[in-house]
């Protein structure tokens, strides 16, 4: 009972401090990175997501950066993938993941300067097929919907778009 307690009070302070350095989110840019530019049919894919603040305010950002498809409702997570395959089709998502809501700590304030990237790369070789050699054409979609539940309602919900990455499969 007691760390129920002491668990709700730091979540409380957490969520009163962020709420003080809210701001509208402008110049926030997100941006996907890969490990390599060339892959063969047999390799993982590891791509990293990162926030950076551009701006000239601080923002509430969530760097949970939870990937789920595209189809999945924007409670599932707050980021997924477009996938463009050599054919100029977008592959389908092959799997999905179940998620909660993000811990308190999910949440930062990005500094205008300042950016955060995942805590470790994600193979996106479990969601996609990547077994046809050629040219794939790679954006991401960083939407964040969480906040209001913990007292953060400045939290940065609005929908950002990353560069397209081309990488290249070869048998």
């Amino acid at each position: 009972m007691r760390r129920v307690f002491v668990s709700i009070i730091v979540t409380l302070i957490i969520a009163n401090c962020l709420y003080c350095y809210a701001a509208t989110g402008k110049g926030l840019e997100f941006s996907i990175i890969f490990d390599k530019e060339e892959y063969t049919t047999k390799d993982q894919i590891k791509i990293d997501f990162k926030l950076e603040n551009k701006g000239k305010k601080d923002v509430v950002v969530n760097t949970r950066f939870f990937l789920n498809g595209k189809e999945s409702p924007r409670e599932k997570g707050e980021v997924y993938l477009e996938v463009i395959s050599p054919s100029g089709k977008e592959l389908p998502l092959k799997h999905t993941r179940e998620t909660g809501l993000p811990r308190t700590d999910d949440f930062v304030v990005l500094k205008p300067g300042e950016e955060r990237s995942t805590k470790r790369p994600f193979n996106i070789t479990y969601f996609y097929d990547f077994k046809t050699p050629g040219t794939y054409k790679i954006t991401a979609v960083y939407q964040n919907v969480f906040g209001d539940e913990i007292g953060l309602k400045e939290a940065f919900k609005e929908r950002l778009k990353s560069k397209e990455v081309i990488i290249k499969i070869t048998e």
